[in-house]
């Protein structure tokens, strides 16, 4: 009988990793609304961004590696591509048209509807009551979800484009797990993810009405790389924090990015103002993730049977 991965295994890392990525992440995006003018210089440097990463397949080429794994990350990499490129490409594009309690209300909810929908809840069999105290912190987002919900004046359109962005993100981040549980290491989806998602977002620039940009050719290439770069780390972080930590615990850390966000914008005065009660919601959540896995860690590992998957 072998023994289970369990939260203990490599929590600390992986939660590092989470909360890296996570924080990385806002910066990234915060940095791209700055830098770039328009939506279209924000679409167009994505993309080269991402192609300019996706420039390292060529060093592999020669190493005769292949572009694709097995069949179920293939496609996993193709979906998590696509709906990584229409959801970052919207928001780049038509920022007005997603206010923050979309975003909150999406990253709050998908991460652990993919636990299921990606079947990682079978990799760990665990009893229901582990589960709920794992995911208990998420009631502090639900009600962020609710303030947040309330506070802006919504169009007649904002259900409707919420209740995409949540099913996007939940596909992706699906996309994502299945990815980080079959590729033999967190550095070969990224070039790979990369490749597609510049290509696809490059074809969005296009259609949706492309502009000269108004970024100097010097600092767009400075811009580039220091993007790829960026690129590189978050999703390296991203893969090797979810092949790592027990699916329901990982559920909890992917949902920092709400907190991250909010106390990121209540810092730099980015965006509109959040509801007080938002703010104290978000730090009540980060409080008790900390103690959920602090919990979760000191908890004795459990036999795996012999028939039970693999977690890897």
């Amino acid at each position: 009988m072998t023994q289970l991965t369990t939260p203990s295994g490599h929590s600390a890392r992986a939660a590092a990793a989470f909360l890296g990525s996570n924080i990385l992440l806002y910066a990234v995006l915060a940095w791209l609304g700055r830098c770039a003018p328009t939506p279209f210089d924000r679409t167009l440097l994505l993309a080269l961004g991402n192609l300019c990463l996706a420039g390292w397949l060529l060093v592999k080429a020669f190493r005769r590696e292949r572009f694709l794994h097995d069949r179920g990350s293939s496609l996993a990499l193709l979906g998590w591509s696509a709906a990584y490129s229409v959801t970052y490409g919207a928001f780049v594009r038509w920022p007005e048209l997603i206010p923050v309690w979309v975003v909150v209300a999406a990253q709050a909810g998908a991460p652990l509807i993919a636990v299921f929908l990606s079947g990682d809840h079978r990799r760990y069999p665990e009893a229901v009551t582990r589960r709920l105290f794992q995911s208990s912190p998420l009631v502090f987002l639900v009600f962020i979800v609710w303030l947040e919900w309330r506070a802006p004046k919504h169009t007649s359109s904002t259900p409707q484009i919420a209740l995409a962005m949540i099913v996007l993100f939940v596909f992706s981040q699906s996309c994502a797990r299945v990815v980080a549980r079959n590729v033999p290491t967190p550095f070969w989806a990224p070039p790979r993810l990369a490749l597609l998602n510049g290509v696809v977002l490059l074809g969005l620039w296009s259609v949706l009405g492309h502009a000269v940009p108004r970024i100097p050719v010097i600092q767009l290439t400075s811009r580039v790389l220091l993007l790829s770069a960026s690129i590189l780390a978050i999703q390296a972080l991203y893969l090797f924090a979810l092949s790592t930590m027990a699916p329901f615990l990982s559920a909890l850390f992917m949902s920092t990015s709400v907190p991250i966000s909010m106390l990121g914008d209540a810092i730099t005065n980015a965006g509109p103002a959040h509801h007080p009660l938002s703010l104290w919601c978000a730090l009540g959540f980060s409080a008790a993730t900390g103690l959920v896995s602090w919990a979760s860690a000191n908890q004795p590992a459990r036999k795996r049977h012999p028939c039970e998957a693999s977690p890897s």
